[in-house]
């Protein structure tokens, strides 16, 4: 028997684990070209787009022994490894069509394997709006200038404390300062404003 996309749920049962729009079954092993085609409807250039600007690129494709690959891409870009070395800190000036072609050990070359990269440009600052509870009280922050806010407690925590335009501190009693930062569409994080809950 042949079991495609299951495996045991701990009591003795199989669980479906996804979905199959075609089934091919080979009676010999298939080579490198055909493997890629396979699973790849064609194109072995890959990227870990879309990305945010500030992020790394990472181009690759699979490792042929005894291939050659030449990449080229935006800004006149070129590479001639599998997986080339990352671009760092990309700009939106880094999206474009990128472009890999093999040659196979035996002269053979590929067509053109392409790779469409996305890099979506950052928000600017968010405007704010700080707030003074004198005596007791909540604090209402506010911030202005996109859709959707992330606020944090420091410069660098990874907590999102509201996706609100406004954030409340209830029952302040010590001046605080909190960061807020816009989020554009993308999902990328423009850069964090401080705003201040001052208590008098």
């Amino acid at each position: 028997d042949v079991k495609f996309g299951s495996q045991s749920d701990g009591n003795g049962n199989a669980t479906w684990l996804g979905a199959f729009d075609d089934v091919i079954v080979y009676n010999r092993a298939l080579n490198n070209d055909e493997i890629m085609t396979i699973y790849n409807e064609g194109s072995v250039a890959f990227a870990n787009d879309p990305l945010c600007e500030g992020s790394t690129l990472q181009l690759s494709s699979p490792v042929i022994a005894g291939a050659a690959y030449q990449w080229s891409g935006p800004n006149s870009y070129t590479a001639t490894q599998a997986v080339p070395a990352p671009l760092t800190n990309v700009t939106p000036a880094n999206s474009g069509t990128y472009s890999l072609v093999i040659t196979n050990p035996n002269g053979c070359v590929s067509s053109p394997q392409l790779q469409q990269v996305i890099v979506n440009p950052l928000p600017g600052a968010a405007t704010v709006q700080a707030d003074t509870v004198c005596g007791s009280g909540n604090a209402t922050l506010t911030a202005t200038g996109g859709s959707s806010y992330a606020w944090y407690n420091s410069p660098s925590s990874t907590t999102v404390l509201d996706s609100d335009s406004s954030f409340t501190i209830s029952n302040i009693t010590a001046t605080d300062t909190f960061y807020v930062a816009l989020i554009s569409a993308a999902g990328c994080a423009g850069p964090r404003t401080p705003v201040v809950a001052v208590f008098n």
